[in-house]
């Protein structure tokens, strides 16, 4: 991706984010002053990103994995009385034409079609004008609320044993995912080592502690006061996707 199209934005972080507020941070690990100063841009700009992401997540409604399971109850419940009550003015209109009596079938007709034309989904669109009988077309006007109730139903008991969905690390933390993947390659391109969770043991070195690639991702969280990432969430980011499935 060309370098220009981030021109406004990378100033923009520089601005907030100078060189002498990054550069401790960073010139421990560069492998010169000069690798620090030619990738100090692109950390300013990957904390600047999880800054604003991290305010914006903050203003957005984090509810509980108990009240989504229960607006999925409320939605299966709300389906299952709309087909309920939809079903039954189509049954009153197809009542009416049996009797003989036309015109109180359009009018129900009318009313039954104009509630279901509001969902106006291209598989389940109303079809053109009344057939004679009228059953065609009440066949062609139903929606899928059985379908919608049942899902509901399935997706609140799949929540219900989603553990990912109970830590809420997600939710909480906005924008950390991107900020570790970005600082991943400038990592790399400053020091000259792989971004990674593990820790590099040296022969002098007595094996405790967080990886470097990890406390410099803590400092920069730090500097800007935001949450910083535990060991697991930066394996997560540096993880590769799992393979797409055939469609």
């Amino acid at each position: 991706m060309p370098a220009e199209w981030f021109k406004d934005p990378i100033e923009e972080a520089c601005r907030e984010y100078p060189f002498d507020v990054i550069e401790p941070i960073l010139s421990p690990y560069a492998t010169s002053q000069q690798a620090a100063e030619q990738h100090w841009p692109w950390v300013a700009f990957a904390l600047q990103s999880y800054r604003k992401q991290h305010e914006r997540g903050k203003d957005t409604r984090d509810i509980t994995p108990a009240r989504a399971m229960a607006l999925l109850g409320e939605i299966a419940r709300h389906a299952d009385g709309l087909d309920a009550a939809l079903r039954e003015l189509g049954g009153a209109a197809g009542g009416a034409l049996a009797n003989g009596n036309r015109p109180k079938f359009l009018a129900f007709a009318k009313a039954h079609r104009a509630i279901v034309s509001v969902f106006d989904d291209a598989s389940y669109r109303a079809s053109g004008d009344l057939d004679p009988d009228g059953h065609a077309n009440f066949r062609a006007w139903t929606i899928p609320l059985w379908e919608i109730a049942r899902t509901s139903e399935d997706q609140a008991r799949m929540l219900g044993h989603d553990d990912s969905a109970s830590s809420g690390t997600g939710q909480r933390l906005p924008g950390l995912g991107q900020f570790i993947s970005l600082c991943a390659p400038v990592w790399t391109g400053a020091t000259g080592r792989k971004a990674t969770a593990e820790r590099v043991v040296r022969k002098d070195d007595d094996g405790d502690g967080a990886p470097d690639f990890i406390i410099f991702l803590r400092s920069l969280c730090a500097l800007a006061a935001l949450p910083s990432p535990s060991l697991s969430m930066v394996k997560t980011a540096l993880s590769p996707p799992p393979p797409s499935q055939p469609i």
